[in-house]
């Protein structure tokens, strides 16, 4: 199977023929997996590099036409990223495979059900991409000393990547010679979004008004059809066809804009994230890519009109920096802190599912972040010990709703940081911090309870 995925014949059904259906997804699985745990002489034997790029290649331009097309093109970049370019032609084809891949791979689909919480972590394409990128600069995957040699490599390998980055804002950016738009463009990399922003903005600002204006037409006809107006009423509804036309005209221009302008972000933020994870070197040494929290990052947050999608992706590559770097964990300390305490405040609103489930992502990443953070940075000081219990206080006193949040945080808290809590208790008594270790032994021993997100489809049923 792996010899007709990945070796076959150009005319054999390999990855654009039956792998592309759905009977051949768990054969193309299969051949990935049997690539992986070949041994380093079997896969030479067994790969031809050249045919394997081209399949891969092939593979991408399908993807989009085709429903498991993204399916099929990640198996094909995991035996990619698992071989050795020996030559150099093989080596700078693989590059351009992986530029491509990271500016025209689709993008991972959204799903409505997920609150952050309780999800296997897969690799997005982009982390693929990234790899593939990595392996052709000379960098592995796993953990390497940081020499000067490999903080060299890790830097033009992030260049690199972020030029790609700008390359993607470029559409965004205005195009017109008018003041503003032209004062938008000198300001740098991080506004090449707003121009579409505020059009969005206006465009909901307008969408609202029309309703407002469309109930109040409808009890205005109510009362004129009562008093027997009839051409007053025969007016009105004349005004309401109108506002119907103008919110579905409104209605389809925010579709096609806001589609347009979230694809790029979420490509652009997909790039940087996949670089967060896996750079190993000193970020502050990358000034490329340290560059984008304050150029990219930080004015994704403020434009009006974010998508709860952009906002999650762009918060978790917040945190990526958080993680990487001590001081700007402590420049965002706060934030987190108010990220986990806003899960009190829904729960006692009773705001609507998707608001709840928006406010819980962010919230499932915020949290770990704090134990990362806590982890990496209070060893060395970074974080004195009042903000590492802070941590722990912002964990422990979340809604019951919302425990399964943030246990697995918690659970690491204590297992790297439980000392400084049995000191602290010695003191004086940490009863929030001790309520949660008592709630999460029950939790430890509890049977046969119902998950959380089964109680939410419950409510959203009712």
């Amino acid at each position: 199977t792996a010899r007709r995925f990945f070796a076959g014949a150009a005319n054999s059904k390999g990855g654009e023929g039956r792998g592309a259906e759905p009977e051949g997804l768990h054969e193309a699985l299969f051949a990935r997996h049997a690539v992986a745990i070949m041994g380093d002489e079997d896969r030479e034997d067994l790969l031809d590099i050249p045919l394997l790029l081209k399949r891969t290649t092939e593979a991408l331009g399908a993807a989009q036409g085709q429903s498991h097309g993204a399916f099929i093109l990640r198996q094909y970049l995991h035996v990619v990223i698992s071989v050795d370019f020996c030559d150099e032609a093989s080596r700078r084809r693989a590059e351009r495979l992986a530029e491509s891949v990271l500016m025209r791979a689709p993008l991972e689909p959204r799903c409505d059900s997920d609150d952050g919480v309780g999800r296997l972590s897969k690799y997005s394409l982009a982390d693929l991409g990234v790899l593939l990128l990595r392996r052709c600069g000379g960098l592995s995957r796993g953990f390497e000393p940081r020499t000067s040699k490999h903080q060299s490599l890790e830097a033009q390998c992030s260049t690199r990547a972020v030029l790609l980055v700008s390359d993607l804002c470029k559409p965004l950016r205005p195009s017109s010679g008018s003041a503003s738009e032209a004062e938008d463009q000198d300001d740098g990399e991080g506004h090449f979004a707003t121009r579409l922003s505020w059009r969005l903005q206006e465009i909901k600002d307008g969408i609202e008004e029309r309703q407002r204006r469309r109930t109040q037409l409808a009890e205005l006809k109510k009362k004129a059809v009562a008093n027997e107006e009839f051409i007053e009423a025969q007016r009105i509804k004349e005004q309401t066809k109108k506002i119907e036309q103008e919110l579905a005209s409104f209605t389809k221009e925010e579709g096609a804009l806001q589609a347009e302008r979230d694809s790029i972000l979420m490509r652009v933020l997909g790039i940087l994230r996949a670089l967060l994870r896996w750079s190993t070197s000193d970020i502050q040494k990358e000034p490329a890519l340290f560059a984008t929290l304050d150029q990219i990052l930080r004015p994704i947050v403020s434009l009006p009109a974010l998508s709860d999608e952009v906002e999650v992706a762009t918060i978790t590559a917040i945190c990526l920096f958080c993680s990487r770097h001590g001081d700007t964990a402590v420049g965002h300390w706060s934030l987190l802190l108010e990220l986990v305490r806003s899960l009190r405040q829904e729960d006692q609103a009773g705001a609507p599912l998707a608001k709840r489930r928006h406010c819980r992502a962010r919230a499932a990443v915020a949290a770990r972040t704090l134990v990362d953070c806590a982890l990496v940075h209070g060893s060395n000081g970074t974080l004195d010990r009042e903000e590492i219990l802070g941590a722990a206080h912002a964990l422990a006193a979340v809604p019951f709703a919302s425990r399964h949040i943030v246990v697995e945080p918690l659970c690491s808290w204590f297992l790297g940081l439980g000392h400084l809590f049995f000191e602290e208790h010695l003191r004086m008594p940490v009863i929030e911090v001790q309520w949660a270790l008592g709630w999460m032994f029950v939790e430890a021993f509890k049977h046969g309870s119902r998950s959380f997100e089964d109680v939410d489809d419950d409510q959203e049923q009712a």
